[in-house]
């Protein structure tokens, strides 16, 4: 029975040595990253070339249904320059029923049109929010940490996937800007969260392929030159989840869809 005991209590030591650090507990450096856990999603590879008789697919996500678009977060008493009292924290923006930052992306791409030689993208902290919200990368690229508050932003990036912290950047006024490889590295989704101001939350979807895209105002995409046949493709908005739906491209021709959720 001794013998069991110890065992277990060996076992739960092991546990808990492993396990993620406390994320507040990490020294951090002034306006500097601090490196964790990569994004774990493997795939087949991407072949870029020439698309011949591509064809095109046009489409808008539409709200079908009543739900909250904003929020109030109250702000206690001696908070930092973001304020005091109540603000309003934006869920869904929609015009028209036809909704803004939804991530939309042919799943399944695997061989097509060229990636787009843009390999530099940026998150700014402005307002006491994330610039932009919602936002679709390019693996490999470099991710500018940008802010733009006369505050101090600490900013988490952590994998989807798994929960763990991919970089950790502490930034003490306007004008900062870090440069991280680490965030971009891996295709997958990045949740990105304040350490210091709860309703501060972005996302940022990696991919290996060119066909992805993020709805402006009027809730509209295209994808151009997509190679004929058929695809999955995939809408996500981080309010109303995601939506799939499977579509067929034939060559040198248009095609309309309308995603509803």
């Amino acid at each position: 029975m001794r013998r069991w005991t110890a065992l277990l209590a060996a076992l739960l030591f092991l546990a808990s040595a492993c396990g993620e650090a406390d994320p507040d507990s990490t020294p951090i450096e002034s306006d500097a990253v601090t490196g964790a856990a990569e994004l774990e999603i493997a795939r087949a590879p991407y072949v870029a070339g020439s698309v011949t008789d591509g064809g095109s697919i046009t489409g808008t996500v539409e709200l079908q249904r009543e739900v909250a678009t904003d929020t109030a977060f109250e702000l206690p008493e001696g908070s930092d320059e973001c304020g005091t009292g109540p603000i309003r924290v934006p869920l869904i923006h929609v015009s028209r029923r036809r909704v803004a930052e939804v991530i939309v992306w042919l799943d399944d791409a695997r061989a097509g049109k060229p990636l787009p030689d843009t390999r530099r993208f940026s998150i700014a902290s402005a307002r006491c929010g994330f610039e932009p919200r919602v936002q679709g990368a390019i693996k490999g690229g470099m991710l500018n940490v940008i802010s733009s508050d006369a505050i101090e932003h600490r900013t988490r990036f952590m994998s989807a996937s798994n929960g763990k912290t991919i970089e950790t950047v502490l930034q003490h006024d306007a004008g900062a800007v870090v440069p991280v490889e680490t965030v971009l590295r891996r295709p997958g989704r990045v949740l990105v969260r304040s350490d210091l101001h709860a309703w501060m939350h972005g996302w940022i979807q990696v991919f290996d392929h060119p066909y992805f895209t993020v709805t402006g105002a009027m809730g509209s995409f295209q994808f151009d030159d997509v190679p004929p046949g058929r695809y999955r493709l995939v809408a996500w908005h981080p309010r109303l989840g995601q939506r799939d739906t499977t579509v067929s491209v034939d060559a040198a021709k248009p095609t309309g869809l309308v995603v509803r959720f």
